[in-house]
């Protein structure tokens, strides 16, 4: 089982690296103030689910900067495509900095309504220069 406060510790220091070294951004862990319209991705894993929302913002940046695009030519498609991704490495670098003796197995990323976090173990804001982030996590679900 996996402590909440490790969870919470681990995505507040992964978050930071994975934007600062994958998409060329810096967050910072911030009160909560969720996003009215986000690209909401979820990602299972043994034990729990960990949900992803990005700011249109954000999920635009981010795409063209992981896809070395001009950010007025990144598509819908795109944009899904690379908040998955993201989602989906955030996920798994908690999990294997939580477990780093053990193999992390997690599903497909899929887009899914937004979680804030009612009534989960987990739940951080995130703000960069580019927009939103918040990451939530059920813990002990799956």
């Amino acid at each position: 089982m996996i402590a909440a406060a490790d969870f919470l510790a681990a995505a507040r220091a992964v978050a930071r690296e994975v934007l600062e070294a994958m998409f060329f951004s810096e967050a910072e862990p911030v009160s909560c103030q969720h996003l009215e319209e986000c690209v909401a991705v979820r990602v299972g894993f043994h034990g729990g689910e960990m949900a992803v929302m990005i700011s249109p913002q954000l999920a635009v940046a981010a795409s063209a900067a992981f896809l070395a695009e001009d950010s007025d030519e990144v598509t819908t498609e795109q944009r899904e495509m690379v908040s998955r991704e993201l989602a989906n490495i955030l996920c798994g670098a908690v999990l294997s900095r939580l477990h780093p003796d053990q193999r992390v197995a997690l599903r497909a990323p899929e887009m899914a309504a937004p979680d804030f976090g009612s009534g989960a173990a987990v739940h951080q804001c995130f703000a960069t220069p580019e927009g939103r982030l918040a990451i939530t996590a059920r813990l002990d679900c799956a």
